[in-house]
């Protein structure tokens, strides 16, 4: 009988390296997404094939940045920027506002993605932490 600690011992380290492969797929993704996604097919979040809209991904007045998402994801993304900080709207915030609300932006993109992989959630809880330690400095 093998021994069962062994074999718990084994399956974590597995794991653990499955993780570790999958959070970095969800790194090089969220910089791809933070560069504007080039060369996107399909929604970047769930796959789908269309329609496609552009979601901005910090709110128009902070950020260039558009990425392709299908209907029902550019919704959920949407009702999520409507929960954020009230001075997402304005089109005159300060560089280190627009940076945490692009943060804030890949955190949403990450953890809807999430909801298929489980990597890109744990990644979206990471960058909304961040964004809240950035926009607690740049509070005006």
């Amino acid at each position: 009988m093998p021994d069962l600690s062994s074999l718990i011992g084994r399956s974590t380290e597995a794991a653990r390296e499955t993780f570790d492969r999958a959070i970095n797929e969800a790194t090089a993704w969220t910089e791809w997404v933070r560069a504007g996604a080039p060369n996107a097919s399909g929604c970047i979040v769930c796959g789908s094939w269309g329609p496609l809209e552009l979601h901005h991904v910090a709110g128009k007045n902070n950020s260039d940045t558009v990425v392709p998402v299908c209907r029902p994801c550019h919704e959920r993304l949407s009702e999520r920027q409507n929960g954020w900080d009230p001075r997402w709207t304005r089109a005159d915030n300060a560089p280190e506002l627009r940076d945490s609300l692009l943060l804030r932006g890949l955190s949403d993109l990450c953890e809807e993605k999430g909801r298929f992989e489980s990597a890109y959630h744990v990644l979206g809880k990471r960058l909304r932490a961040a964004y809240a330690k950035v926009a607690r400095g740049s509070a005006s």
